[in-house]
């Protein structure tokens, strides 16, 4: 099974990954899906919060369960997070 591809006006940027594979993602990784940022501005959208950011620690992630969400996409269940 492939995860679900977000289509943006540009055409077809990327999957987001099953939570139960991929839990989590990188900061940068979502902000360069989401909308073509590179690092520093996807650290920027997640102050903002654009998307769903959990801290652990001095490490910062999105949950990919809530990301998923977020953006309406069915499947792969849970949050993302840890019970």
């Amino acid at each position: 099974m492939t995860s679900p591809q977000i289509v943006v006006s540009g055409g077809i940027r990327g999957a987001v990954p099953d939570p139960e594979m991929q839990p989590v993602m990188e900061i940068p990784d979502v902000g360069h899906l989401l909308y073509g940022y590179g690092r520093a501005a996807s650290y920027k959208a997640a102050a903002r919060g654009d998307f769903p950011v959990i801290t652990s620690g001095r490490r910062k992630v999105v949950p990919t369960g809530l990301l998923r969400q977020m953006l309406g996409m069915s499947g792969g269940g849970g949050n993302g997070l840890a019970a």
